[in-house]
């Protein structure tokens, strides 16, 4: 069987719960993505950095560090400035107040719980946006 994976979009999911990121898995594969997970904060931007990817799904709240230093470090690190972020959170009220700063920051963001579906169109339309210049991708 010939291996695609250099011309699938790869999805970096960076979460707590291994129940979840499990889930992103199974799903995102079946979806024709890449998927790398990592379960806590420590080493995720080494694997962003590594992976390169064409979307990060990050959890705000991670056990040893937070969703948004990991957000800063990729902001300010010009190699991974341009990478599409979609931020997840179940603090609904710090989202909705951070949501002009996530705006310029580029960073689309989804309230826990969502919706597989709603999921599935964030992460089309962040990764899509990246392959609408006619360099190929989905």
């Amino acid at each position: 069987m010939a291996d695609y994976s250099a011309n699938q979009p790869t999805i970096v999911v960076i979460n707590d719960s291994p129940d979840l990121l499990e889930l992103a898995r199974l799903l995102f594969e079946d979806e024709g993505y890449d998927v790398k997970v990592a379960q806590v904060g420590n080493g995720a931007y080494d694997l962003i950095r590594l992976t390169m990817p064409d979307l990060v799904i990050l959890d705000v709240r991670l056990p040893d560090i937070s969703g948004w230093d990991i957000l800063q470090a990729l902001r300010l690190d010009q190699a991974t400035s341009a990478i599409p972020v979609l931020m997840c959170s179940a603090a609904v009220g710090e989202m909705r107040q951070l949501e002009s700063q996530l705006q310029v920051a580029g960073v689309d963001w989804l309230v826990k719980p969502f919706s597989i579906e709603t999921l599935l169109d964030k992460v089309r339309i962040l990764i899509g946006s990246q392959f609408t210049d006619g360099t190929g991708g989905g």
